[in-house]
């Protein structure tokens, strides 16, 4: 092996990671594009406007959640 990690990754947040819309979907990103610098196979489950692709990486994309279900997911 040459020493890269080869793992399935899954990265999810309620956040909307395209267009990116708070904190949680930037940290999101960045954690994606770590796992991936290192050699897994990463996929993020996230709110998007319906993009299935960002620099690379999977995104299987879910509706963004209701404020009120949002709240209670950020407590």
């Amino acid at each position: 092996m040459n020493g890269r990690i080869n793992k399935n990754i899954i990265v999810s947040t309620h956040d909307f990671i395209v267009p990116i819309r708070g904190g949680g979907g930037l940290r999101t990103l960045s954690v994606a594009r770590e796992f991936k610098k290192r050699g897994c196979k990463v996929t993020i489950i996230a709110p998007t406007d319906r993009v299935s692709e960002i620099e690379g990486i999977h995104i299987d994309w879910i509706h963004p959640p209701r404020k009120q279900r949002s709240q209670i997911l950020s407590s």
